[in-house]
């Protein structure tokens, strides 16, 4: 997946900070296929978290099949490397999945 291919499905990611931007997984990202929907869909529910929009994101991973969550979850987990980032997503694991 290009830079712009992952903006484009990360569509809240545009609020985030050169510096936020920077932090990111950028080798892992290129590893994502940017053409499968459920890659795509993670990215826009972690644009969404990851700007503080916490409760669709986990209403919609919440409907999810187990095979979709853990691929949404572990994309997530993936793409970051920021040390803080990666607290919220593991706290926003096991509140929305427990």
């Amino acid at each position: 997946m290009t830079n712009e291919e992952f903006m484009t499905f990360a569509t809240h990611a545009d609020n985030l900070g050169e510096e936020a931007l920077q932090s990111l997984n950028w080798e892992e990202i290129e590893q994502l296929p940017a053409e499968a929907k459920i890659i795509q869909e993670a990215l826009f529910l972690w644009s969404q978290f990851i700007v503080g929009n916490v409760s669709e994101p986990a209403d919609d991973i919440r409907a999810m099949d187990a095979e979709d969550r853990r691929r949404v979850l572990r994309t997530w987990i993936d793409i970051t490397n920021d040390e803080m980032a990666l607290r919220s997503i593991s706290i926003f694991i096991l509140e929305t999945l427990a």
